[in-house]
């Protein structure tokens, strides 16, 4: 991509953008970027950098995943507080599964159910409609 910055860049000065749409196919390192900067004729090399640092890229796996009891007290029916950062699409139709290690009782005194759903995008907090689709107390699943 040819960015034009719109403004003079002086020696030491730094521009920051985004790019949006842009899909990564592969997971893990992606290999080494590299940054150059052209004259107007966006062809002339001002300055050149071959060796930007690869990064590592989560695919397939869900990121800073938290599940969180309301109350931390041995055999307390509690609320759990659970936050996901996907690395990949989720439809509206796409679920979460959460499983509870062995120990834990789901619907113990009533259905379990899902409230206070919200996603977050640029700070901004949304609430969504969120509903159980299947709850296996046996599996502890929800």
């Amino acid at each position: 991509a040819i960015v034009t910055p719109g403004a003079l860049l002086l020696e030491g000065q730094n521009i920051t953008f985004t790019l949006s749409q842009v899909r990564n196919l592969a997971g893990g390192q992606t290999g080494t970027f590299s940054l150059d900067t052209l004259l107007t004729d966006a062809a002339s090399l001002v300055e050149t950098n071959p060796t930007v640092p690869a990064v590592n890229l989560t695919i397939g796996s869900l990121a800073d995943a938290t599940v969180t009891p309301a109350l931390l007290g041995s055999a307390t029916r509690t609320t759990f507080f659970v936050q996901v950062s996907v690395s990949n699409t989720l439809q509206a139709n796409g679920n979460v599964v959460v499983k509870f290690p062995e120990g834990f009782l789901l619907n113990d005194g009533g259905q379990t159910e899902v409230t206070g759903a919200t996603f977050v995008v640029f700070a901004v907090e949304t609430a969504i409609p969120a509903t159980i689709h299947t709850s296996d107390a046996a599996t502890r699943e929800v």
